[in-house]
């Protein structure tokens, strides 16, 4: 018989939802893009979205096309383009073109990348830094930028700073001097170690877990290591299913 094992320390994955269209409408509107190309392009196009299909959502894509393009824009670091609009009001269907002009996008002048606490220390935030997906003289780019504060908060975790956050994150840009300035200042706080690990109900001698445990009580907190025991404990073939959840919310004295 294979059981259920239940221990300390949870994996959850989420499914994104679909959702279905239950029928098609017909777009009252028809636009072009020109002045653009490559990732431009296509970000400009994500931004807009589907053409509007009532005469509703045509007044909301007019009211807003333009700022929609300039902020898509911004995004990859171009601040200062020029957006002109040219519509023609036919029945069923109205026509509209889209012109921009890009103009000169704004490079990374400064980065000024700090650490604080225990992972000033850590070679694996030592090498996140170094492979950090910007330079100076790169156009500045919010989604490399995000991505990146992203990286290092999920590393954190992984790694155990429990309490990091970001002391200082700003951007500064000057639009007339086409340039961007980056602060970035990660306070860890101290490295969580693992505590007691705890085996729900099981006739499986605790000994015999104790063994396939890639970790001791006192190691630092890691996530890689939660993921080798999951492995280990799946690889024996004796549960019918595993369920690691650590208990953040029972810390104490960094455990």
């Amino acid at each position: 018989m294979r059981y259920l094992l239940v221990c300390c320390l949870a994996f959850v994955l989420l499914a994104p939802a679909s959702i279905a269209l239950s029928a098609t409408r017909q777009a009252v509107l028809e636009y072009k893009l020109v002045g653009l190309k490559g990732s431009l392009r296509d970000n400009v196009m994500a931004w807009l979205g589907d053409a509007p299909d009532s005469p509703q959502s045509r007044l909301n894509f007019l009211v807003t096309a333009e700022q929609r393009v300039e902020d898509s824009l911004k995004a990859l670091g171009y601040y200062d383009p020029e957006v002109s609009i040219a519509l023609e009001r036919t029945d069923p269907v109205w026509s509209m073109q889209i012109t921009v002009l890009p103009g000169d996008p704004v490079l990374i002048r400064t980065i000024d990348l700090e650490l604080e606490g225990g992972a000033a220390q850590d070679p694996e935030f030592r090498q996140l830094l170094d492979t950090a997906p910007f330079r100076k003289g790169d156009v500045f780019s919010h989604g490399d930028y995000d991505k990146f504060k992203n990286r290092v908060l999920s590393l954190g975790q992984q790694r155990g700073y429990l309490d990091a956050q970001f002391s200082v994150h700003r951007v500064d840009v000057n639009v007339i001097g086409k340039t961007a300035d980056i602060f970035l200042q990660y306070n860890s706080g101290v490295r969580y170690r693992f505590g007691e690990v705890q085996y729900g109900e099981s006739r499986v001698q605790a000994s015999l877990l104790d063994e396939i445990q890639p970790f001791s009580e006192g190691d630092f907190f890691d996530q890689a290591e939660l993921q080798m025991l999951q492995l280990q404990l799946q690889s024996t073939n004796y549960f019918s299913g595993v369920l690691i959840q650590p208990r953040f919310e029972q810390a104490k004295d960094y455990r």
